[in-house]
């Protein structure tokens, strides 16, 4: 039987782990991205991607964004649009997402 400390322990590596995994597999769809060009977006189709882990931050990318993992779900504009208001969602610095949705760079 694991003691508290362990536990604990054991939940804090699996979380570094899982952070670890989501930047390998970024990394690697930025990578694959840069290789394939530019995609071309069709006006009104979004995805949210969903994080690894708790306190992961969410992404908005485009219909055929190349960088977007299979932890997403098809999204509307309207619901886009709700979603890249809140604090821990952001839009992809690979595709177009943010400039198609009219959000001005920061």
């Amino acid at each position: 039987m694991l003691c508290g400390s362990s536990v604990g322990t054991t939940l804090v590596l699996l979380e570094l782990i899982r952070s670890r995994i989501a930047e390998i597999e970024r990394r690697d769809r930025v990578f694959e991205a840069a290789r394939n060009g530019p995609a071309v977006t069709p006006l009104g189709e979004w995805k949210l991607e969903y994080p690894i882990g708790r306190g992961g931050r969410m992404l908005v990318h485009t219909a055929d964004c190349r960088l977007a993992s299979g932890r997403t779900r098809p999204t509307t504009r309207e619901q886009t649009l709700d979603a890249v208001r809140q604090p821990h969602v952001e839009t992809c610095s690979i595709c177009p997402a943010a400039q198609e949705l009219g959000i001005p760079d920061p």
